[in-house]
């Protein structure tokens, strides 16, 4: 029996949107560094390596200031070229001597981290989220670690565009209109199964003293009331909720069922399935190619790659590459 052909792949399709550099002197010599840059290219295909710092800072302003950049260096050549490269446009911070637990002191500075992931969060650009998928996942499980050990009652106000606020309070026929309104938001959160990790960030943020307390993505909140106060400003109450909560429970685990094996966590496999429901094709074909990339043994999960494969190319009308 002849193999199936193996679909085409997108052309120069890459995850990746931005260049890692990479500066040492002894980046190409050491057996160590040869393996550490083999272990980068089997993710990241935008990688390039300098011996001196001349050629970096050359290479470095010869791209847009549009292009994200992560520069990897050490030692005393670090020494040498932050002083001319600070200040270029391309360059937007300076990091040390990261660590996982230490995710949270670097999101509560005032940097690039802080800007560009809040950014990606709004906009909802998936390709940019994979990006930081390694750094969402040491912010979680540093929320794991120092989570809230009693209830909280927190509060956080904002200036809410006033047909948004409507929308919060489900009136439909009201009037909207492009004015601001002063809203003050009461977050009531228990620590009970089932609800996502939450933690006061004094002890661990770059500004203490301000005494944040963070949720964790994917949180859900119920609205349990609005109400406008004496001075105009609005007052939503929202309750953190559970995912064993009666009236999401059955959701949630339909949701899970449906998208990934049983018991199992998101990978590539479930994320391209999850964006092939949401017609994001072009997207889920380049995770689900790359799932393929990554597979060596699961004949089920490469049996069912290919199966999501040909409903996305059956849903762009490429019933040849369906077919195959």
């Amino acid at each position: 029996m002849a193999a199936a052909p193996t679909p085409q792949r997108p052309g120069s399709k890459n995850l990746e949107t931005f260049y890692l550099l990479w500066l040492d002197a002894s980046v190409n010599k050491t057996e160590e560094n040869v393996e550490a840059q083999q272990y980068l290219r089997t993710s990241i295909n935008y990688l390039e390596t300098f011996e001196n710092d001349k050629q970096s800072e050359c290479y470095i302003q010869s791209l847009s200031s549009d292009d994200r950049v992560v520069l990897i260096v050490s030692g005393q050549l670090g020494q040498i070229i932050v002083p001319h490269i600070h200040s270029l446009r391309q360059l937007s911070s300076i990091y040390q001597d990261y660590s996982p637990n230490h995710a949270l002191w670097w999101y509560t500075r005032d940097s690039f981290a802080y800007r560009l992931l809040n950014k990606v969060l709004r906009v909802q650009n998936i390709d940019l989220l994979f990006l930081f998928r390694f750094f969402i996942r040491d912010l979680q499980q540093q929320f794991k670690d120092n989570q809230c050990t009693s209830r909280v009652c927190l509060y956080r106000r904002q200036l809410m565009p006033n047909d948004e606020l409507h929308v919060s309070k489900d009136s439909t026929g009201s009037s909207t209109s492009n004015s601001i309104e002063r809203v003050l938001f009461e977050i009531t959160a228990d620590l009970v199964a089932g609800v996502k990790s939450f933690a006061n960030t004094r002890s661990f943020s770059y500004f203490p003293e301000e005494e944040e307390a963070f949720f964790m993505l994917g949180s859900i909140f119920r609205v349990i009331n609005i109400q406008q106060d004496n001075e105009q400003v609005w007052l939503i109450q929202l309750k953190l909720c559970s995912e064993n909560d009666n009236d999401l429970k059955s959701v949630i685990d339909e949701m899970k069922k449906d998208y990934t094996e049983s018991g199992s966590e998101t990978n590539l496999l479930s994320l391209g399935n999850i964006l092939l429901s949401m017609n994001e094709y072009d997207s889920a074909e380049k995770y689900l190619f790359r799932f393929l990339d990554e597979q060596t043994n699961d004949h089920l999960d490469i049996a069912r790659c290919y199966y999501l494969l040909g409903n996305l190319d059956t849903n762009t009308y490429h019933l040849d590459s369906s077919l195959t």
